[in-house]
């Protein structure tokens, strides 16, 4: 049997020694490590997820969705939308694609089976192609058969448990709608987390009985093609033009009496193109993308805070064994007296770098373990340290930890291999180290990356506060939302008008549409305009109370009233569509649809511009019109009081029930709904946050360690000041104001750096707050607060010392 090296199993043997005789040094180093490698853990985790987002098709890298990219007037539009016979024309008539299918999703289904109701936004209408792009696995049916037929139905594993429990789902009948029966002909496994397309329910196209939207004027559904193996995505998207001319060219001489060729001649954009499903999710080309998407930024942003707050660690390492090298400069000079090699020596200085980085690394997985359901929630992830499912996360933690200790270690084995024996017995290597100019400068770096994090953790702090409370235009709180409320059909007016008569409703307005929800676009002409001058204006429609009901301003003219019959035709339009419009005199002005010519609209108001979207979008051209009779409203917005809103929802409800015939009762809060859009931005803030006190903890725990060991260098000088007369506060002041000067000048490299982050971030917001002052010196206070503080604390006990003890310290 084969014996272990004798020089390895020395060095252990030391180096468990010295962690043992210095506890306060080595509980400092491996605390300080743990920290930073616990970061690394999470932010690698989340890292690692958004970068795994549909990974796991087979086909992956040949998927692509078909996007539009148009111009109409002044409105560029770069969405994921496209015309439903697309993917039929995909199919036939291009070469390089192997197979096509579409989607198109619709929220607030009604699904019941038995006693059990629900309603479901993942409800999803495709082809029967869908399972031959995708590798969604079916546990039970045919993938190539089992949307074939109308009202067929695909669910997955978990709307089975959900609907039948522990009974067998396959040929099984879900009443969707409140009134047609689907057969289920398939289970599906549940959808991953890392998948930009999650579904619950699947049909067929040809379970929609009214088809009348379908044309190529109507862009409402997501195309999906997968590319054969070798096709040239160059010469697919070279195909697209002709597929225009042949299928659009029509619509456009029908609606606007002119060739495709005299529409781009004006000016206008109409094409579509092929956006890699593997950018969907993080580098998606879209200004209106997908749902959950994220951004690439934010990865390389948390990737980043990762590896400075493992720099920041091992800094702090690097300084407390620097500040002891005059400490165990004797023991390198008697080693190399009694024969000892630089390389022996090396190796010791290493090996003691690396087991206090794996004792770390034991920490900071426990660390992980305990914190990882409270970051799960934060993040909205299913994130876990996977030791043996996953092959590779066991390697890689040794390998982190392994050049965590190499890293934080090498510098200080390196120096103190370097000794020089003769001045080391002289005493004088003490002295050459006084400068401690390497030192500085680590602490220097380490607090300008604590700096630059909290300066940017308070400008995302700033600019999600401001989104969330700025004057949007309109009143966004205490307004109630019946969702689903089309269903009432007929008796919509009679529910409103009950409603109101309880005394803490103060208004209320049926709806089509809500603010921060979805708004379509649909093209308009000035009366008497070319007919190549066209506009995208979005529509909100809406009933006579809804200025009263969300405050909306009227700039000029009137809102619709019941007094005037022709008001059925026409129309309000926002101060940004009448400078979208060009228009001089709006009030004395008809606007028609391209495909309606014979039908003007009278403008009869103007509203002040309000934010009916995001902040992330500027205020876009929007027109509203009156909710047709035999088009019910889908909202109920209801204006109640500041008092608690449970008994009036509980009033509602009873309402709802005595009227809906048996329809679940579902409402939310406009304000916070509104908020939805910012939850990405949300999660990026607290994320920050902690990540931004964590790396300041850790250079804390380094500064601290440093002025200790300082404290203890300058036992003797301060005995010696002592008995000279000074004072405990000047001591206290020279001692501080070595490293408050290094924080100082950290200050010069964090602000620049934390100023370029931060203009590109906010320019990802149509309105945003301006790069004040304020957190650049906030963020500066703070960090040379907590230097002083610290330094402090080590000085003073340094200075309470009785001057003969001092004297005598060797």
């Amino acid at each position: 049997m084969r014996k272990s090296n004798p020089l390895f199993r020395n060095n252990l043997q030391i180096a468990r020694r010295i962690l043992i005789r210095q506890k306060a040094y080595s509980l400092i180093n491996i605390f300080g490590l743990a920290l930073g490698l616990a970061a690394c853990i999470f932010i690698l985790l989340w890292v690692q997820d958004e970068l795994a987002y549909d990974q796991f098709h087979e086909k992956a890298d040949r998927i692509y969705l078909v996007g539009l990219d148009a111009k109409l007037g002044t409105q560029d539009l770069k969405g994921a939308s496209s015309a439903p016979p697309l993917a039929q024309a995909l199919r036939e008539e291009f070469t390089g694609i192997e197979n096509a299918a579409r989607l198109y999703k619709t929220n607030d289904k009604l699904v019941k089976y038995g006693d059990r109701i629900f309603t479901e936004d993942h409800f999803y209408y495709t082809d029967s192609t869908f399972f031959g792009i995708f590798s969604f696995t079916l546990l039970q049916g045919n993938p190539e058969s089992a949307l074939d037929e109308p009202y067929s139905l695909v669910i997955t594993q978990e709307m089975k448990e959900k609907y039948f429990g522990d009974q067998e789902a396959m040929g099984k009948v879900l009443r969707i709608g409140g009134s047609q029966d689907y057969l289920i002909t398939g289970v599906c496994e549940n959808v991953p987390n890392a998948s930009h397309l999650r579904f619950d329910f699947l049909t067929p196209f040809s379970s929609i009985k009214e088809q009348t939207h379908f044309d190529w004027g109507s862009n409402f559904v997501r195309t999906y093609v997968l590319l054969e193996e070798k096709a040239s995505l160059e010469e697919i998207n070279q195909q697209f033009p002709q597929l225009l001319e042949q299928h659009f060219g029509p619509i456009i001489n029908e609606v606007m009496n002119i060739t495709l060729r005299e529409f781009y001649e004006a000016g206008n954009r109409y094409t579509y193109f092929l956006e890699p499903m593997l950018d969907i999710h993080l580098r998606s080309s879209f200004n209106q993308k997908p749902e959950g998407s994220s951004d690439i930024i934010y990865v390389y942003i948390l990737s980043l805070i990762a590896l400075f707050i493992l720099v920041i660690a091992c800094i702090n390492f690097i300084n407390l064994t620097t500040a002891r090298s005059a400490l165990r400069a004797k023991e390198a000079g008697i080693k190399k007296v009694l024969g000892s090699g630089r390389r022996q020596l090396i190796s010791q200085f290493l090996v003691e770098s690396v087991i206090l980085c794996f004792m770390a690394m034991l920490v900071a997985i426990l660390m992980v373990e305990l914190l990882m359901p409270a970051f799960n929630t934060l993040t909205e992830k299913n994130l876990a340290l996977e030791f043996f499912s996953n092959p590779y996360t066991l390697p890689t933690l040794i390998l982190l930890s392994l050049f965590t200790g190499l890293a934080a270690g090498g510098y200080a084995a390196f120096f103190q291999s370097s000794v020089n024996i003769v001045s080391v017995l002289k005493g004088t290597f003490a002295l050459k180290m006084k400068s401690g100019a390497i030192r500085n400068l680590l602490v220097v770096f380490q607090f300008s990356i604590s700096i630059a994090l909290i300066i940017c953790t308070l400008f995302v702090i700033s600019q999600i506060r401001y989104i969330q409370n700025m004057d949007m235009g309109f009143h966004k709180e205490q307004v109630l939302v019946i969702d689903r409320f089309d269903v009432l059909e007929s008796q919509q007016r009679v529910y409103k008008e009950e409603a109101l008569r309880h005394s803490d409703i103060l208004a209320a307005s049926i709806a089509g549409n809500v603010p921060g929800g979805d708004f379509s676009g649909n093209g308009i002409q000035v009366d008497g305009s070319t007919s190549t001058d066209i506009h995208i204006l979005n529509r909100f429609y809406a009933d006579y109370d809804l200025p009263a009901t969300l405050g909306i301003s009227l700039a000029e003219g009137r809102f619709f009233s019941k007094a005037h019959a022709s008001d059925s035709s026409a129309i309000i339009i926002n101060q940004e569509a009448v400078r979208s419009l060009n228009l001089d005199d709006p009030l004395n002005q008809y606007l028609l649809e391209p495909s309606l010519h014979e039908v003007k609209r009278s403008v009869i108001g103007i509203v002040k511009d309000f934010n009916y979207q995001s902040a992330h979008h500027p205020i876009q051209p929007m027109a509203i019109e009156l909710n047709g009779d035999s088009d019910p409203g889908q909202f109920l917005l209801l204006r109640i009081r500041n008092e608690d809103a449970r008994k009036t929802i509980s009033s509602l409800n009873t309402l709802w029930n005595r009227m809906s015939r048996d329809q679940p009762f579902e409402y939310f809060y406009l304000d916070e709904e509104f908020d939805r859009a910012y939850r990405q931005e949300t999660k990026l803030r607290s994320v920050y946050l902690i990540f931004s006190i964590i790396a300041i903890l850790i250079a804390c725990l380094g500064l601290y360690g440093l002025a200790s060991f300082t404290a203890e260098r300058k036992t003797k000088n301060i005995g010696i000041r002592k008995a000279m007369g000074a004072s405990t506060s000047g001591i206290l002041y020279q001692l501080s104001l070595e490293f408050n000067k290094w924080v100082l000048m950290a200050n010069i490299i964090a602000w620049p750096a934390a100023f370029f982050l931060m203009k590109n971030w906010l320019e990802n917001f149509a309105f945003r707050i301006n790069l004040g002052l304020w957190p650049f010196l906030a963020a500066s206070l703070f960090a040379l607060m907590i230097a002083t503080l610290t330094v402090l604390y080590q000085a003073y006990r340094a200075s309470l010392k009785n001057p003969v003890e001092s004297l005598r310290f060797e």
